[in-house]
């Protein structure tokens, strides 16, 4: 096992390092009872949860900073020769905050720690772009239909969806101030996690999709973003999956909705059809925990969709009489063809019996008859065929959905860390048919679709 993992990291080394642009940073400045500068004081950073620390000194001018920061809690504690040392606990870091944590030290023994406990809030003084962050606790709590962590992006200022567009059916295509919708730019723990389609037809502008639970965090940025973000004309939206920690935790959970307690609708009871069937499953969990305490870290999900909905399809078919020859049902008139042989084959609308190809018959009879109630009762009355909708067929939409995500933490020194993560989405899903039987009614863009995402 540990040769695996010494290969695996090996191998993570030799990719090129990438910007980072899913972590934090932490900027500040150390200073004495008389506000001036602190230089070489000794500053310590711990992440609260997995224990990894790391140290830097103040500059000349008292300042110091700490990036590439996972989202997290964590306490920052200054010393010096002279002063007592001072930590500020409970130090929050999201996806691209940047808060200033300084320090006025106090005269005395080293040795002597002042814990800071409660304080104003830190202020983002570093960075000027527009945009909040969704924190794991909202994104477990809020109610969501399907659980796509993507639909909580609406709770920002200037994000929007035209629900009056049937082609913008995708969960996580909205506008932002007014932009296009797929101007957008995903982000997942610092990698490109756009589908680069435009016609949507894998149902998200997302390669992968993580479960809710899945996710620490994500960053919603509006406006004035920084240049690293430059394939977007609209937001960026910025999620990280969880890392483990020194202690063992996951959740598991399914949710479940059924058409037991389901009304008909309202054209299913107009046109004597029954209520359709509907079942759906969502079911999942997540575990992680240390490898290596206060240095390896893992982190695993698994998410399975599967939906059987029944759906009303509507269509035009031909009566039995048109399926026998005989057209007197149309409102026109039809001619005799002009083709050599073909003459006299139509009387009254009526095509002789010695003129139908027998092939084509068989074609016909696959189509099913007319079981709308109204177009029923017109049927054999001489002009009657209006070519509205005349059939009416329920269909089972079947979709199956899974996804999973791994990700490895582990910390090479104090100030070098490297992680790997790999996931998975497959979806397999279908468009209704328009008949019954799929040899004549699979038109309409009746398409299987099977859809796999990695990252």
């Amino acid at each position: 096992m540990n040769k695996i993992v010494r290969t695996l990291f090996a191998l993570l080394l030799a990719i090129p390092a990438l910007a980072q642009i899913d972590t934090g940073s932490i900027v500040g400045t150390v200073r004495d009872p008389t506000g001036a500068a602190v230089p070489n004081a000794s500053v310590t950073l711990t992440n609260t949860a997995t224990g990894v620390a790391r140290t830097s000194a103040t500059n000349e001018a008292g300042e110091y900073q700490f990036n590439a920061l996972v989202p997290g809690t964590y306490s920052v504690k200054a010393s010096a020769t002279g002063f007592a040392s001072q930590q500020r606990n409970d130090v929050t870091i999201e996806v691209q905050s940047r808060p200033s944590v300084d320090f006025d030290l106090k005269i005395g023994d080293a040795a002597q720690t002042i814990e800071v406990q409660a304080g104003t809030p830190l202020l983002e003084t570093q960075t000027a772009d527009v945009g909040g962050v969704v924190a794991e606790r909202p994104i477990r709590d809020l109610p969501l239909n399907g659980r796509r962590y993507a639909d909580l992006a609406l709770l920002e200022p200037g994000i929007q969806k035209n629900y009056t567009n049937g082609n913008n059916m995708a969960p996580d295509r909205f506008s932002s101030n007014g932009n296009l919708e797929v101007q957008n730019y995903f982000s997942l723990d610092g990698v490109d996690n756009n589908s680069g389609s435009t016609n949507l037809q894998e149902g998200s502008v997302q390669a992968v999709q993580p479960p809710p639970d899945a996710l620490q965090e994500f960053r919603v940025q509006t406006r004035t973003y920084s240049a690293e973000f430059g394939t977007s004309a609209g937001a960026v939206i910025n999620a990280t999956i969880k890392s483990g920690t020194n202690g063992f935790h996951g959740d598991v959970w399914e949710f479940l909705r059924n058409s037991k307690l389901d009304a008909n609708t309202f054209f299913n009871n107009a046109n004597g059809a029954r209520r359709g069937r509907f079942s759906q499953n969502q079911y999942g969990g997540t575990f992680g925990g240390p490898v290596i305490k206060n240095r390896t870290f893992f982190f695993a999900d698994y998410q399975k969709f599967t939906s059987r909905k029944a759906t009303s399809s509507t269509s035009t078919v031909p009566t039995p009489l048109m399926k026998a020859g005989n057209f007197s049902e149309l409102k026109q008139t039809l001619s005799n063809p002009g083709v050599a042989g073909q003459s006299g084959c139509i009387s009254n609308n009526i095509i002789a019996a010695s003129c139908i190809d027998p092939v084509g018959a068989k074609l016909l009879a696959i189509f099913p008859n007319p079981n709308i109630p109204s177009a029923v009762a017109r049927l054999g009355l001489p002009g009657s065929f209006t070519g509205a909708p005349n059939y009416q067929f329920q269909y089972s939409l079947p979709n199956d959905t899974y996804s999973y995500d791994v990700r490895v933490d582990h910390n090479l020194s104090q100030n070098n860390r490297i992680f790997g993560r790999v996931s998975d989405y497959t979806v397999d899903r279908q468009d209704p048919p328009w008949t019954s039987d799929p040899i004549a009614g699979n038109g309409n863009f009746a398409t299987q679709y099977r859809i796999r995402g990695k990252s």
